[in-house]
């Protein structure tokens, strides 16, 4: 059968008129048949625990996760699924210089990261394994959340929510 992709969209401002864009981008987006979008509002973390519980609700078999201020292209999950592995996300950079990517290749003792640095990319079809990386875009597997179990992102004093996911 079709392995079904919740996509819970993550739209965290009231100015949602800023990004008519992203949302015709994501009416454009290429899924699998039977796909569900869904929007998510309200503080982030709370909303990524609720957005997994939904999608392991509904028997989704993978989440991926999009924030509002990101552009992508149109294939970008169906080249994610492609990729056949448990968790995956694209390159994301950050919006300001130094425009770092949002993956990570190491943690230290105080939840602080080692950014992925653009020159240990090798090409567009590349695989690049990396401790962590930004919420934004991950592609998860429905296994992987239950394998972990709830809270599956909190913030705590040392770590933001993505830092707390990788590390579990």
């Amino acid at each position: 059968g079709v392995q079904t992709c919740a996509l819970p969209i993550f739209v965290f401002s009231s100015e949602v008129s800023r990004y008519s864009r992203m949302f015709a981008t994501l009416n454009d987006l290429d899924t699998p048949e039977g796909s569900v979008k869904t929007f998510w509002w309200g503080a982030r973390t709370q909303a990524l625990n609720d957005a997994v519980a939904a999608a392991l609700k509904t028997g989704s078999y993978w989440v991926w996760f999009i924030s509002e201020d990101y552009g992508f292209d149109r294939d970008v999950l169906t080249n994610l699924i492609s990729r056949n592995t448990a968790m995956v996300s694209p390159i994301v950079v950050e919006g300001q210089e130094p425009f770092l990517p949002t993956a990570w290749t190491a943690v230290d003792g105080k939840g602080g990261t080692t950014p992925l640095l653009l020159n240990q990319v090798t090409g567009p079809s590349s695989l690049i394994e990396v401790r962590g990386a930004s919420v934004t875009g991950m592609l998860v597997r429905r296994a992987v959340f239950e394998a972990m179990g709830a809270p599956w992102f909190r913030v705590t004093e040392d770590v933001p929510e993505d830092v707390y996911f990788y590390e579990r």
